[in-house]
């Protein structure tokens, strides 16, 4: 179903909720989210289902991480497994080749698909706006940087990774997840997935905020709140403002090699 426009008052009445919305360029309704557009769907998945690919995705990495330990103390000992590209590079991928496996079985599950989330073809005007997206974000993290630092220190987790890349058997498994992998599966659960549950429920300007604490919170390095929060902002309103995941996964790609690119430089 989709909203009908009054030709009276000019308003936008939404199908769902019957709310009367005077922004006629408005694409979805503040009050419930629903689609005032043609050209966007509504989603059939809620935000238990966010949380259930969650929890499923960290309980069986969790299964698979013990494991792999008892697998390497009791037959490969002695075996450093982030010695190679071949063993290293599965590790690193593991968390999120299963919370991508959850969202698409759970958006399949759900009537979704992976155009309902927003995987649509990319062009010009999608690379253009991922590449100058991501340049923005990288030079807000790194404003921000230079004002928290000197205040809260530098991250022990990312120095723990940084120190992994520095070893020459990590720096393409590091490179590879970091700019392919990871931007592609965290953009396919976090902004189509789990923003189009929070939007649907609460409306868009709850669900910005919220999408993108949820973003920050969930890469598990409290010195790195600030910067992940506002690069979740930027990235969320980039996709409801387009709509296509494409665009979010290049910014997110341009800000992970911006990252690594500078350590390489600083560290040469």
């Amino acid at each position: 179903m989709h909203a009908s426009i009054a030709t009276e008052d000019k308003s936008i009445t939404c199908s769902r909720c019957g709310a009367s919305v005077d922004i006629l360029e408005a694409s979805f309704c503040p009050i419930c989210g629903a689609p005032l557009r043609k050209d966007r769907e509504d989603i059939t998945w809620s935000i238990s289902d966010v949380f259930k690919v969650l929890l499923l995705s960290f309980l069986l990495f969790i299964l698979s991480i013990i494991a792999i330990a008892t697998l390497t103390y009791t037959i490969l000992f002695g075996v450093d497994l982030f010695g190679s590209f071949l063993t290293s590079f599965p590790l690193f991928s593991l968390f999120h080749v299963l919370l991508l496996s959850f969202t698409l079985f759970y958006l399949k599950r759900r009537g979704g698909s992976l155009k309902s989330i927003g995987l649509k073809k990319i062009d010009r005007k999608t690379v253009a706006i991922g590449i100058v997206s991501g340049l923005i974000i990288v030079m807000v993290n790194i404003l921000i940087g230079m004002l928290l630092q000197p205040i809260i220190g530098a991250s022990p987790i990312q120095e723990e990774v940084y120190r992994l890349i520095s070893r020459p058997g990590m720096r393409v498994s590091m490179a590879i997840f970091s700019v392919i992998v990871a931007p592609f599966v965290e953009e396919v659960y976090f902004r189509g997935f789990s923003y189009q549950a929070f939007r649907k429920s609460w409306g868009v300007k709850m669900a910005v905020p919220l999408c993108s604490m949820f973003f920050s919170i969930l890469h598990m390095d409290p010195w790195s709140i600030p910067n992940m929060f506002i690069a979740g902002v930027i990235l969320t309103l980039i996709y409801e403002r387009t709509m296509n995941l494409n665009a979010t996964v290049i910014a997110h790609s341009i800000n992970n090699l911006s990252a690594i690119l500078i350590y390489l430089t600083y560290t040469s």
